[in-house]
């Protein structure tokens, strides 16, 4: 049997301080895998993943069962009726860049502003009615879960008879709950909020330059990856990966990661290192 005796509380000590930086690591992997989901595609092309019809297939009608039964069913403007509902088309979502939201060059080409996102979005209906809006994201294990559901009806309720094209684009503007369409060259409200922004469809330039004198005084809210997720827009740069691509170490995990590794080594120096120099009984 094997026993160190003396410097019993050091070694305590150095148990705690090993733990704390287990810890730590731990706590900067959970950021990677928080931080790895906010990925935009800004190569995306309005497609919607197999997989993402999948998750929406197997699980969209139990989490709308589920919030019947466990839920005030008219919060989410649904009835207690669990048998009579079906869901729309997946549409894929959009955000504006954060050059879109700031500058005014190449404004002739405000379109190209706004890249896919990791959310796919789906209408609810019940007793044959849009009642409100269901989603779907890849993780950062590149499975799908569940987004959000209650968009509201309002959006449900525009959002009938879209179907899945490049050339028509679901995005929204966060702080003001707004929703918007672009098609055709033109930006138009999807839900209430959005119209009481946009009355009437305007052009995406003037829609662009709005945006702008908006929130030309607004700081970005960037995430780990480097996207600017403030306006419900991203597009840090080439930070976001393709929908088939493998995502890569954010700059916080990756510089996080080299930092505990050193305080790691740097401890074992230290113990290995104090061990030498002190004695110890061996029963």
């Amino acid at each position: 049997m094997f026993r160190v005796i003396r410097n019993g509380a050091g070694d305590l000590k150095k148990i705690k301080l090993s733990s704390i930086i287990l810890f730590l690591f731990t706590f900067f992997l959970t950021i990677q895998g928080a931080s790895a989901a906010e990925f935009y595609f800004p190569k995306g092309k309005g497609e919607v993943p197999a997989k993402a019809k999948e998750f929406a297939e197997n699980h969209f009608k139990k989490i709308v069962v589920d919030t019947i039964q466990q839920d005030n069913p008219s919060y989410y403007y649904l009835t207690d009726n669990t048998e009579d509902i079906r869901f729309g088309d997946l549409l894929p979502t959009y955000s504006m860049t954060r050059e879109f939201k700031k500058s005014t060059d190449d404004i002739k080409e405000a379109h190209k502003g706004l890249i896919q996102a990791n959310e796919w979005i789906s209408v609810v209906y019940q007793e044959g009615k849009p009642v409100n809006v269901i989603g779907t994201y890849r993780n950062e294990e590149n499975k799908y879960e569940f987004s959000t559901f209650g968009y509201g009806k309002s959006l449900a309720e525009n959002l009938v008879g879209l179907k899945p094209s490049p050339d028509t684009k679901i995005f929204d503007e966060m702080p003001r709950n707004a929703w918007y369409l672009y098609q055709n060259g033109k930006v138009s409200g999807l839900n209430d909020s959005a119209k009481k922004i946009l009355p009437a469809a305007v052009n995406v330039i003037q829609f662009r330059k709005d945006i702008i004198e908006r929130y030309k005084d607004a700081k970005p809210i960037l995430d780990a990856n480097g996207n600017d997720s403030s306006v419900g827009g991203g597009g840090g740069g080439d930070t976001s990966k393709d929908l088939d691509n493998d995502k890569a170490l954010s700059p916080v995990v990756l510089y996080g990661s080299i930092i505990l590794l050193a305080a790691l080594a740097a401890t074992a120096f230290v113990i290995i290192r104090k061990r030498r120099n002190k004695s110890s009984d061996i029963i």
